[in-house]
């Protein structure tokens, strides 16, 4: 979001962080943010027709006419798209053009900009890994 306007702060950012109930991200918490999904419901929700998809396939919102209805915040399946209360509309991450500002600034690393199917094999691994840690599972059996 200090990319965007100026400012800073969880409650506006473009990137919501969530504890995860199952643990199945490592620490427990999970980053949500676009999905930059191929048919995009929040478009399709636009009363102002203020979302649209690039050549690129990133979900493009045009925050100067966007009217802060929250309708594509109701129907976003990811919980992706965010209210800035201060200027009254909806916003959601646009991968800065491809170069995502925050993945650059990230202390730790913990943002990468992954595809859905680096994120699938990425989530496999961990799993992988998980059940190697906890040892040989004697109750199991393979036919």
């Amino acid at each position: 979001m200090a990319k965007k306007t100026g400012r800073a702060g969880l409650q506006i950012s473009r990137i919501r962080v969530d504890k995860r109930v199952d643990k199945l991200a490592e620490g427990g918490f999970v980053a949500l943010t676009c999905n930059h999904c191929d048919e995009p419901v929040c478009a399709t929700a636009c009363l102002m027709e203020a979302i649209t998809k690039g050549e690129d396939g990133v979900t493009l919102r045009n925050e100067s006419i966007c009217i802060g209805c929250q309708a594509c915040v109701i129907v976003c399946p990811w919980g992706a798209v965010v209210l800035d209360t201060d200027r009254d509309v909806a916003v959601s991450c646009d991968l800065c053009s491809g170069e995502p500002y925050c993945v650059d600034i990230c202390p730790t690393g913990a943002l990468q900009l992954a595809s859905p199917k680096d994120i699938s094999m990425k989530k496999r691994q961990f799993a992988a890994e998980r059940i190697a840690l906890s040892g040989p599972n004697t109750s199991a059996a393979v036919l």
